[in-house]
């Protein structure tokens, strides 16, 4: 069994759970959205997400994850945006 370690989750990277307590989740998060948004000001699009949180899981294994996710897991882009990038 397998256990996913991100980035913002190692000891010491607090950015993120202040930035967003709610709706960080572990793909196509605000964070990962903020640093591009804040990279590419110019290329920033708007999309609509339904449901505005993403399901997060179980995921066990490469099948479980098409029928049950959309593209992103845990979610919510919409809270992302240029001045909110982690540092």
């Amino acid at each position: 069994m397998l256990k996913l370690r991100c980035w913002w989750q190692l000891p010491g990277l607090t950015a993120c759970e202040e930035l967003f307590p709610v709706g960080h989740g572990s793909h196509a998060t605000p964070s990962e959205i903020a640093i591009t948004q804040s990279a590419y000001p110019d290329h920033i699009k708007q999309a609509a997400c339904e449901p505005r949180i993403a399901s997060s899981g179980p995921i066990r294994e490469a099948m479980d994850y098409p029928p049950g996710f959309p593209s992103r897991i845990g979610s919510d882009p919409l809270l992302a945006s240029p001045t909110r990038a982690p540092a």
